[in-house]
């Protein structure tokens, strides 16, 4: 069982191209850690460099209370399962999972009984006697995670495994490969997983904490839902959360604390707001908010902005609106209802919830709004605390306070 520490890591390649930029990442014993981020965000490369498959330039990379970097991946106590299973064609299941046991030198006892506690957790016991090309993508990643299993590693190191999956399947795998790190962790055995994705949503299901990179750099590293609630920055504001969150570029008035939507709707930062705010008195500012905090309302008002409906994403259960705002996209979530079917060209009106505004730094697109994870800003679900009032002000109560 072991805790995996990078420390100052880089990747630097001859060519002079610099992949990685001193990452920091403390994973805990036990954890089940995610690497997300756009493609060429340097997410593979670092797993890699844990792995040893590849060489750091820079920095440290420590296992438990050792440090790796001049080990060879067969002795750094980790086992990695690939995005394209990467079995072997010729070998059964069974003797798939037994081949690294074997050339490690185990007892064929000892290799029999790990390879069938392994096919047990992992609902293989039928598939042992069927060479890869005789079973599904599904099924060929499980045996790829059980031959991972029954080596018991200090780390299970995942890279992108379940890309090549139709989207049934991965729901189904990404079920079973939570199960089984609880599994692991109730057994009292190496449960430590370091899972890579482009995929946030795989992100936000499944890691205990989920560390967001882009350009070789770390983003940020928290829990799933600080993430979506705490963005650090712009980056992660946009890339965690489907829809992304909406993020416009307003004209910001200090002297009043309040941002321009359209040239006659100018909407007041509520105080709750910009009591968390740093001190900024820029003249641009991002504003973002997420697509479930703008309400539908189909007669004007006071607190509503017109908009025109341009596109209709219909899910089922949701609708997701395209709107245009005067020069703006936002993107609206609405309950699907059969008595109303939105229609492209459509005008309604919108009503935001401005306590749930984010606010970004243009220059470093850093988060303004300094909130924290215990923020009272959000009523207990499971009490009978009210919602506090949503701070929404349309032209006429806005320009009063101005």
């Amino acid at each position: 069982m072991a805790g995996v520490k990078l420390k100052q890591l880089e990747k630097q390649y001859p060519n002079g191209f610099k992949a990685v930029h001193g990452i920091d990442l403390d994973i805990q014993d036990g954890e089940f850690m995610v690497l997300v981020g756009p493609s060429g965000c340097a997410k593979s490369t670092t797993l890699r460099m844990v792995a040893g498959l590849e060489s750091n330039t820079g920095g440290e990379i420590w296992i438990g209370d050792q440090c790796v970097n001049h080990l060879l991946p067969k002795d750094r106590g980790i086992s990695m399962v690939f995005q394209n299973y990467a079995l072997y064609p010729h070998m059964t299941t069974y003797q798939n999972m037994a081949f690294g046991l074997k050339n490690a030198g185990y007892e064929k006892a000892i290799i029999h009984q790990r390879v069938m506690d392994a096919a047990e957790k992992l609902e293989l016991m039928g598939l042992l006697d069927r060479k890869p090309k005789e079973m599904s993508g599904g099924q060929c990643q499980r045996v790829a995670v059980g031959r991972a299993i029954v080596r018991k590693p200090d780390v299970f190191l995942f890279d992108e495994p379940l890309s090549n999956l139709d989207a049934k399947l991965r729901v189904s795998m990404r079920v079973s490969l939570m199960q089984l790190h609880r599994q692991l962790q109730e057994e009292g055995v190496s449960s430590t997983m370091i899972y890579v994705t482009h995929d946030q949503v795989e992100a936000m299901t499944m890691g205990d904490r989920i560390c967001v990179m882009c350009e070789g750099r770390v983003m940020q590293v928290d829990t799933p839902i600080n993430l979506y609630h705490y963005p650090a920055n712009k980056f992660v504001a946009g890339f965690i959360g489907s829809p992304s969150m909406n993020l416009l570029l307003l004209d910001y008035h200090p002297d009043s604390a309040s941002v321009s939507l359209t040239a006659d709707y100018r909407m007041a930062i509520p105080a709750s707001v910009r009591s968390h705010m740093q001190y900024y008195q820029g003249g641009k500012i991002w504003f973002g908010l997420r697509s479930e905090h703008i309400r539908i309302r189909h007669q004007a008002s006071p607190s509503t902005v017109a908009a025109t409906i341009t596109n209709v994403e219909r899910m089922g259960n949701e609708d997701l609106l395209h709107c245009h705002v005067g020069e703006h996209r936002l993107v609206v979530r609405a309950p699907s209802r059969p008595d109303w079917l939105p229609q492209i060209n459509a005008q309604i009106f919108l009503e935001l919830e401005l306590q749930s505004v984010h606010l970004f730094d243009p220059d470093t697109e850093q988060a303004l709004v300094q909130r924290k994870p215990d923020s009272k800003e959000h009523a207990d679900p499971f009490t009978n605390q009210q919602e506090p009032s949503s701070g929404k002000l349309g032209p006429q109560t806005q320009q009063a306070a101005l």
